[in-house]
Parts: C-alpha cells; structure tokens; sequence
C-alpha cells in the first residue's frame, strides 16, 4: 500500500519590495494551533479517542463514582504490589491503574504521579521477561498519563519514556508496538522540545517502518499517521532534515480514501509547508514532491475536516515566491478556492480570504487571474463581513491587490464598491488592520492622482468623500501609532478640505 504572508505592503514603483513583501509578512503568517483534536489522545475502555485539555496539579475528584474514588484511597497499596507482588497480583493492579487513568473526564493523572506508580508503571514495561498482559496494560496507563498537561508528560519522559517506547517501536510488534506508536504521538505533541527529543531518538525512521510493514493494518495505519503529523508540528520548526525522509511516504497517503488518515496527512503537510527559510526552500521541497496537485483535489473533499488542513498548506505554499505561487495557480486551485470563499464553515471561509491574500501578495499578472476568476468580488463582500476575522482577512486580499496591481485592477475594485467598507475598517478595527485598510486607500489614492490630466481631479477622492473617509481617517492623526499616523498625514493630503486650508493658510513675504 505504502512506499516510504507574506504581508506587508509597498510602493506600486518598487519592483523589489514585491518579493520581499512576501518574506517580511512571513513574521506575521498566523501561528494557529490546530482548532481540531489531534495534538493529544486519552484511550479510554472502549479504545475511543478523546481530547484532553491541559491537566492542572491540582485535581478535582468530586466527579468521581465513590468506587473509583475509594480505589484511589489504595493508590500506595496498588504501588506495593506492583513492586512486590505475585504475577497474578501485578497483572490484575496494573490493570486496575490503567481503567483509573481511562476515565473519560478527569482522570486521577496525578494521584497515580503522586503515589510514584509511574517509576513502577516503566519498570514493568522496560522489563521484557514480564508477561505481555503486564507490558501492554502499563503501556497504555503510561500513554494515558502522556495525554494529560505538559507537567504530566515531563514526568514520563523523566522517567526514561521517549527511549523505552522508541525501543519497543524499534523492536517489538503486536499491540504493544501499537501503543507505544501512540504513547510517542502524545510526548512529540506536548512542545517542540519534546518533539525534537523523540524524533533525535530516530523514531521518524522507525514508524516510517510501520507503513511498509503494517500496510493491511488501518487502525495501526490511522494511529501512526496521527503520530507522524504530531512529528511535523510545533514552533520552533522541527529540523527539515530529519522530516525529509516522511516527504515520499505523505505524497502518498494523500491518495489514500481513508477520511482520518487524510485529515492527519494534510496537517503534517501544513505544518511542513509553514516555511520558516528567507529562501523558502521548505516550500521548494513540497513543490518539488509533487503535492499541490493532490492537495488542490482535497481542497473539494467532502470532510471539511480534510478541506481544512489542505486549504492550510496550499495557503502556506503560496507564501513563497511568484514562481511558487504561480506554480499553485497554473494547478488549478482558483476555482475550487471560490467555492470555499462561498463554505458554509466560518473557518473554511476565513481560510480561504488568507490564502488569496498571500496570492494578491504576487505580481500584476497574478493579481490578474484572480480578478478573472471572478475572486475579488466575493472577497469584496466578505469585507463587509459581521466575522471580524474574515472581514480582516478579506481585508489584507484587497489591500494587497492594490500594493501590487494596475490601475486597472484598482479601478475595477472602487467600481466595485471597495472603498466604503475600507472606511469601515478604519472606523472601527483594531491599529494592525487598520493599517492595511489605510495602505490600500493610500494607493487607491496614489493610483488616481497619477492618472491626473491637466485640470482634471483625482477620480477617486469623490468616493472617499462620500464614504465620510477623511474626516473618519482624520481622527487617527493624534493616535499613538506612528505608522498610522504617517499614512494618514499621508492620505489627508488627497483631501480637498486640507489642500483649501493649507491654501488659505499660505503667506507672502514682501522684501
């Protein structure tokens, strides 16, 4: 089955700022942590995957059936026969701890840290001449603290679990195998330091191994695609290096019918695609094995769940340079992009403003194709969205077009009603957009005064004006940002009020 924004803005007459736009705004790209639930998994009795939100030390047990809570009240007998007990003993304790941590809601982590039965927990499951049934029970009591806070993680690796579970993926098979691909999927996903530690353990290579070997096997297949994308994820980068051998193995779960294999697939690809290089070498990488492609056909998959991660990283791509970009284009991706800017999922929506906003980030011709496929004007809507985060990413779209566009592409946006909305945002935003929304005034403003004949008028003050626009911007000339208040003097400039009171305030000095 298996085989191993850039955002910013610059002046229309300045070519090179074009491509550094896009590196400058790469600052900016939003560092979102998935909004799904794949960063850390509980298994439960009925082997479901839940999420479990960050655990606290202080625990609260008042939830708990009186049985479970009289069973916690034995926690350091339980550690006593694990220590010392009989076989049958031990099995049946460390079976009894894992239904503890397995509670659906509230596991009693830390009454089990508390009563050291993790140091015990790894001793039994590093000790291969004990049963199996003791080995794969601690396994998946260990895997259950893994899931809980960051705290809780530490105390697993501290007590040796990154080597014991990388030993096990590395040597072993069976269920136990299983558990330890999930129980290395929780460490990798709590931080990137964590991460970084699993992956210098070579477990990347090893759970690469899984695929070829397990490839009839769709639970395992599912579990350890969830695993490899926790691998990929975090801030710092994980080092590109160690990743690169997976790049082959993800090309081709992409073409896998299997709905959470693609959903883990697709993040592991955005978070690869999230290029933190000046050279955007990361992105070349993703170019060059032949992902868009597959990722643009995701972008019409019937899962938003799959639509999401996918449209992430193609957004991610289009970060890089025109040629990258222009490669994302000549796939396709403008038309299934319009329908998403048309989903009935807020987030989808949002995502899909973000990505053409890196695409108007491009040059003219991109701009061009953009405005063909009839793009702008649903982005143009979405600038009078009632969701503030589409409304600021439709936002960045048509600001960046008028950075890097034509005249005909800004008179085409005015016509279309751009300018009003803009106002808007300038009234009544946050300093950050209403930044952008000023620089794209500023050069739909710039773009009509250049066009001034002989005793003709900027064609577009007019609808400024009537959009209340500089007396709106006006207010903003006090403020305590500087990069707003420059861009404002700037545009009062336009203002047919400013030039008659500078007019009226002139003097003529006689000698």
């Amino acid at each position: 089955m298996f085989s191993g924004h850039q955002r910013s803005f610059i002046p229309k007459t300045d070519a090179d700022a074009t491509s550094q736009r896009r590196m400058d705004d790469r600052l900016e790209l939003r560092r979102q942590k998935r909004e799904e639930k794949f960063q850390k998994r509980r298994k439960n009795e009925s082997q479901i995957e839940n999420e479990n939100l960050n655990g606290i030390f202080e625990e609260k047990l008042d939830n708990l059936d009186a049985q479970t809570q009289e069973r916690l009240k034995n926690l350091d007998t339980m550690a006593q026969l694990l220590r010392g007990g009989t076989l049958l003993e031990k099995e049946n304790t460390v079976e009894l701890i894992r239904k503890l941590l397995s509670i659906e809601k509230t596991p009693p982590i830390q009454s089990v840290i508390n009563a050291g039965i993790v140091q015990d927990l790894m001793g039994l499951l590093k000790d291969t001449s004990n049963s199996a049934k003791i080995r794969f029970e601690a396994a998946w009591a260990l895997t259950n603290v893994a899931s809980g806070s960051s705290q809780h993680t530490r105390v697993v690796v501290d007590h040796g679990g990154v080597e014991i579970f990388v030993n096990i993926l590395a040597h072993e098979d069976g269920d136990i195998k299983e558990q330890a691909i999930w129980a290395l999927g929780n460490i990798a996903g709590d931080c990137a330091e964590l991460r970084d530690r699993v992956l210098r353990a070579d477990a990347l290579n090893y759970l690469l191994q899984v695929f070829i070997d397990s490839s009839n096997n769709l639970g395992l297949l599912r579990n350890a695609t969830w695993t490899l994308s926790n691998f990929c994820r975090g801030k710092p980068h994980a080092d590109f290096e160690i990743l690169r051998p997976c790049l082959q193995l993800l090309v081709n779960l992409l073409q896998v019918e299997d709905e959470e294999i693609l959903v883990d697939t697709c993040w592991a690809i955005s978070y690869i695609s999230d290029d933190p290089t000046p050279q955007n070498l990361r992105i070349q990488e993703v170019i060059g094995h032949n992902f868009v492609s597959y990722l643009i056909k995701l972008l019409s998959h019937k899962s938003s769940l799959v639509v999401h991660p996918a449209l992430r990283a193609v957004g991610n791509i289009v970060t890089g340079n025109d040629e990258q970009t222009q490669h994302v284009l000549q796939q396709g991706v403008l038309i299934p992009l319009k329908n998403l800017l048309q989903n009935e999922k807020v987030g989808i929506r949002k995502e899909a403003c973000w990505t053409v906003s890196n695409i108007t980030a491009g040059n003219v011709d991109q701009i061009e194709m953009v405005v063909r496929a009839g793009l702008m004007s649903l982005i143009l809507k979405h600038l009078e969205s009632s969701t503030f985060e589409i409304r600021k990413e439709a936002c960045w779209a048509v600001s960046n077009a008028t950075a890097g566009g034509n005249s005909t592409h800004i008179k085409y946006l005015v016509h279309q009603g751009c300018i009003k909305p803009l106002i808007k945002i300038v009234e009544f935003c946050n300093p950050k957009t209403i930044r952008v929304a000023l620089e794209g005034i500023e050069n739909i403003l710039k773009s009509g005064q250049d066009e001034v004949k002989m005793g003709s008028k900027n064609p577009f003050v007019l609808s400024v004006e009537e959009a209340n626009g500089f007396e709106i911007i006006s207010r903003h000339q006090d403020g305590m940002n500087n990069q707003i208040i420059d861009k404002v003097h700037r545009i009062m400039m336009y203002s047919p009020q400013y030039q008659q009171n500078l007019n009226s305030n002139d003097i003529t000095i006689v000698d």
